[in-house]
């Protein structure tokens, strides 16, 4: 399902490398604030479209919230992150049945290929806004569509111009996450343009659109 080409051991190192900093705390300070949160309401709303099983690809997947709940129902699922640690904290979160559904792949977005038609669920929660470049969000947002099976599901956030991190992550306007959207059905829509925190207790001014958008059949 997924599939990524071979890398030498020095390009590996360099992408590696070249991972996206946090911008209010190390990694590791976030995934063990993360690890103690509930899943985000948007995957709720996302529950009652599922089927009761099927294929999902969690991009940037952190410490698995989501990975975690698809594998607990029974789904397959390809979790990516680019960082070990924390896929070496999606593993520890999974039972023995569970490991035998998840598949973990330490991979930025930004190096993701993603087979034709090949998830009922793609899922970039949170993440997207940290890829290195537009050009490469560009690349990494066809995959995404052209992996959704027909039918199939995405669910992810879109970071807006009026937020704090708008200086060090790719940010859009509104129109902009439309028109990413236009080839895709709209299931749920929501911007949020206010004050709040990070994960790690952080002051922060939010601008983010939630979605939920459905492949048309």
């Amino acid at each position: 399902m997924f599939s990524h080409v071979a890398k030498s051991h020095a390009q590996y190192i360099e992408a590696m490398s070249s991972l996206p900093d946090n911008p209010v705390s190390t990694w590791s300070a976030y995934y063990q604030a993360a690890i103690n949160k509930p899943l985000h309401p948007l995957f709720l709303t996302l529950e009652p479209y599922l089927p009761d099983s099927g294929n999902a690809i969690d991009l940037g997947c952190g410490v698995g919230h989501a990975v975690v709940w698809l594998a607990n129902k029974g789904w397959q699922v390809d979790a990516v992150d680019g960082h070990e640690e924390a896929l070496r904290i999606v593993a520890s979160r999974l039972g023995e049945e569970e490991k035998s559904r998840v598949q973990l792949i330490q991979e930025r977005l930004e190096d993701v290929r993603i087979e034709p038609a090949t998830y009922d669920v793609v899922i970039a929660a949170f993440s997207l806004f940290f890829i290195e470049s537009r050009d490469a969000f560009l690349n990494t947002w066809a995959e995404i569509q052209s992996g959704l099976k027909p039918g199939g599901y995405f669910l992810g956030e879109f970071l807006g111009l009026n937020d704090d991190w708008s200086d060090r992550c790719l940010v859009n306007s509104r129109s902009e996450v439309e028109g990413f959207l236009s080839k895709l059905e709209t299931v749920h829509f929501e911007e949020v343009d206010q004050d709040g925190e990070t994960s790690v207790g952080v002051d922060k001014h939010w601008h983010i659109f939630h979605v939920i958008a459905r492949k048309p059949a």
